[in-house]
């Protein structure tokens, strides 16, 4: 719950526990008797069966936090998020017949926009999608082994995050808060889909301006920014919910106005 020990300890009013001995805790010197735990996990508003759950190993969960977002905040979120993710987890821990999680692009790399492109088409051609509309993101990527979650998370800017537990399970999180149409969540679970399955290679401003300098001469200006990470992982999500060809096939290739 991020509270420091000062704030754990003024919590627990109904049963008294000295910061010495959460600090003892906290450290592995003492074990703390059912009384105390009870009192803690009063404390942080958890069961007490949440301390003897399964050790569950959560990887890296990238956030694409607002600038200047206090780092309190942000280990808020991420705390609210894992504890979300561990809830889900253990819900479903005893489904039969979960599906093993394969990544149909492992080792692909990506650096420029039509690298994603070409991710997009590869992963509809493995997953024998075609060039048809996706009917249910989430109900695709279920099928293939990926974890889908909705939490609300007090944070408009976050739209999502996504991670593998046990370093095999992919996971992934949308913000009901700000992901609020079908169609916004269909975007970000596509995105966030990019982060677990692709390798990302940013490329330096000169490396940038040098491949601009490659594009053929068009009739028109097109204005590219630099691909980062997170407009790699829109590009895909795009790529993934209209590919290439299907635009080109309903609009044609040569243009003046829609």
């Amino acid at each position: 719950r991020c509270l420091s020990m000062d704030q754990l300890v003024s919590r627990m009013v109904e049963h008294p526990v000295s910061k010495m001995t959460i600090s003892k805790i906290e450290r592995g010197l003492i074990q703390p008797s059912e009384h105390i735990l009870s009192a803690i996990a009063d404390a942080c508003m958890v069961p007490v069966e949440y301390f003897y759950r399964k050790d569950m190993k959560i990887g890296t969960l990238e956030f694409r936090f607002k600038d200047g977002t206090p780092d309190k905040k942000r280990k808020e979120i991420e705390a609210q998020v894992i504890s979300a993710v561990q809830d889900y987890m253990e819900l479903n821990s005893n489904i039969p017949d979960q599906i093993r999680f394969k990544n149909p692009l492992k080792g692909t790399t990506v650096s420029i926009y039509p690298d994603l492109e070409l991710a997009a088409e590869t992963l509809r051609k493995k997953w024998s999608i075609g060039l048809q509309p996706i009917f249910s993101v989430y109900e695709l990527l279920r099928d293939y082994g990926i974890h889908i979650l909705e939490v609300d998370i007090d944070d408009n800017y976050v739209a999502g995050v996504s991670t593998f537990i046990n370093s095999s399970v992919p996971v992934i999180v949308i913000n009901s808060r700000n992901n609020v149409t079908t169609e916004r969540k269909r975007f970000t679970a596509l995105h966030e889909l990019a982060h677990l399955l692709l390798h990302f290679m940013e490329l330096s401003d000169d490396q940038f301006a040098a491949y601009l300098q490659s594009l053929p001469d068009l009739p028109y200006r097109v204005t590219l920014k630099l691909p980062d990470k997170e407009r790699l992982c829109e590009c895909f999500a795009s790529a993934m919910l209209l590919p290439e060809a299907c635009a080109f096939r309903r609009f044609g290739k040569s243009r003046s106005e829609i």
